[in-house]
Parts: structure tokens; C-alpha cells; sequence
């Protein structure tokens, strides 16, 4: 390929990408990334614009082009493939997350009930004259808390 040739033609930058040119040109270096991402496979053009590629510049040879379409082909599928791991992956740490958050309102849930029920400033709450008030209180919201964990003990949810 001549130096005079027009280095911005979108075949000569692919095909260099292609050829493994593309880390030594910076023209193919800086244009041929983004122009990858804009390849839609599943059109029936885009292969045979692929394959067509090279063969009409001379860059490469049939056999060469077919193998590069193959070999998009297959980094498609793995593509395809990391990226509904990476899906599941982060579903399965949402929800182990969201089962965390569960369990924590429900423990505290009952503790919140009894808290908020004797922070009302309301006359007439049973033990504002008795001094063991807030040692009963407390004592019944632990033992609200007891109960609770020991039945999600019982059902193995921790």
C-alpha cells in the first residue's frame, strides 16, 4: 500500500486493524476502534460488506476475508455470552443483597414499632410516672428482637 493513499478510506483502516497494522498507523489506531462498535452483525449486508471488504481494494484475499468474518463471528458469541454472565452475576449479588435488607427489616421492625410508639408525646402512655419504665421498655423490644431471630433460625433464612 502506497503512503500517498488516502489513510482516513474506511476499508484501509479496518483492513489494517485486521492485518495487525492497526497498532503501527495511528490513523487505523484512532478510527478503527469506534468504527467497530458500529457494525451491526445481524444485518445480512454487514457480512457481505465484510467479506467484500478487502477483495475489492486487493488488500486481502478471499480466503483471508472469510476467515475474518468467521473469526467476528465467534467474538460475537463469546461477547454475547461474557455479557449474559455479567448479567446473571450481578442479579444473583442484587438479590443476595435485597435477602440482607430483608432481614434486617424484619429484625428491626418490631424495635422500630415500640420506639416509635413510646416517642409519641401524648398523655396518658402507660409508665411515664414509673421510674423501671425504660428498663421494661428496653427489655420488651430485646425480647421482641429474641423472638424474631430465633424464628428466622427456625426457617434457616440466616
Amino acid at each position: 500500500m502506497t503512503t500517498d493513499q488516502n489513510t482516513n478510506d474506511p476499508r484501509f483502516v479496518f483492513a489494517c486493524a485486521l492485518d495487525g497494522a492497526g497498532g503501527s498507523h495511528p490513523v487505523a489506531t484512532q478510527t478503527a476502534e469506534p468504527r467497530w462498535y458500529h457494525l451491526d452483525y445481524s444485518q445480512p449486508d454487514t457480512r457481505e460488506a465484510l467479506s467484500g471488504l478487502g477483495l475489492d481494494t486487493g488488500l486481502i484475499d478471499s480466503l483471508t476475508a472469510s476467515r475474518y468474518v468467521e473469526d467476528l463471528d465467534l467474538v460475537r458469541e463469546r461477547a454475547m455470552v461474557l455479557q449474559e454472565e455479567l448479567l446473571n452475576r450481578n442479579v444473583e449479588q442484587q438479590n443476595a443483597r435485597m435477602y440482607v435488607l430483608a432481614i434486617l427489616s424484619a429484625i428491626f421492625l418490631p424495635i422500630t414499632f415500640i420506639t416509635g410508639l413510646f416517642g409519641m408525646n401524648v398523655a396518658g402512655l402507660p409508665g411515664t410516672r414509673d421510674g423501671h419504665a425504660f428498663a421494661i421498655v428496653v427489655a420488651i423490644m430485646a425480647a421482641a428482637l429474641a423472638v424474631v431471630v430465633a424464628l428466622m433460625r427456625r426457617k434457616h433464612w440466616f
